[in-house]
């Protein structure tokens, strides 16, 4: 009787765990929500970003799924992780566009869906304009100067900066300069400058004094939304520089 009972028992048992079995299947895991989510269009390629609690993210490029990971970015977001088989993979987003880069290709993003899938709409002159500013990088672009220590530059005067190859050069107000610098990530650091000594206007050469002043104090650098490169001490902005083509002309 007693055996009879146990077994009854165990057959209870075997119906009820199938039964939770067939309600929760082991291998179900429960999908996150997406705290909020980004379509973008790479080229001919549709790249979903959903960005969760925790700071997860999820990049779908196609029907492939990865999960990403934050990195250091001197402006923006960066997000990356390693597609098997495709090898590195990024997605740095700026503004309405990003940049994707697999395998050391980069591709402009165009913003076409954000959160609730509101559609935004660009005209042509401005998304080239984004998508320009995304190309702006450290080196490689000739540097105006804007303005130094957040004052405007005086009229008739002028400097810039050139960046190449860890060689810096430029005219610093009034005679050309050249040296070497450092960068790693968002730190910068300028080694020694050599200039020429030929004499100008006191307003030229008060500004080349300022500006060989404030290299020699940088410790960092940012490259802002607007594609404006900024020489830091810490938290405090030295310099302001723009690509040559969108220098704002010193106020008179």
């Amino acid at each position: 009787m007693k055996n009879a009972l146990v077994i009854a028992f165990l057959a209870v048992l075997v119906v009820f765990s199938i039964a939770q079995g067939q309600m929760t299947p082991a291998s179900s895991v429960p999908t996150q929500a997406a705290v909020h989510g980004f379509d973008y269009r790479c080229g001919d390629v549709a790249v979903s970003l959903r960005l969760h609690e925790g700071k997860q993210a999820e990049l779908q490029i196609g029907t492939t799924v990865l999960g990403m990971q934050t990195a250091a970015a001197a402006s923006g977001n960066l997000y990356t992780a390693t597609e098997r088989g495709q090898g590195d993979v990024a997605l740095h987003t700026q503004d309405d566009g990003a940049i994707l880069t697999r395998d050391g290709v980069e591709t402009p993003c165009r913003l076409a869906k954000a959160d609730a899938g509101t559609t935004v709409a660009e005209d042509q002159t401005a998304a080239q304009a984004r998508v320009e500013i995304q190309k702006v990088s450290l080196t490689s672009t000739d540097w105006q100067l804007e303005s130094v220590d957040g004052a405007p530059l005086s009229a008739g005067t002028s400097a810039s900066l050139r960046f190449e190859n860890g060689q810096v050069s430029g005219n610093g107000g009034c005679n050309r300069f050249g040296g070497s610098y450092s960068q790693n990530g968002p730190a910068l650091t300028f080694g020694d400058i050599m200039a020429t000594r030929m004499a100008c206007d006191v307003p030229r050469m008060e500004l080349e004094l300022r500006v060989h002043d404030r290299l020699r104090q940088v410790d960092g650098y940012v490259i802002d939304e607007s594609g404006a490169l900024a020489l830091k001490k810490g938290t405090a902005t030295l310099m302001t520089l723009r690509p040559a083509a969108v220098v704002t002309p010193a106020k008179p």
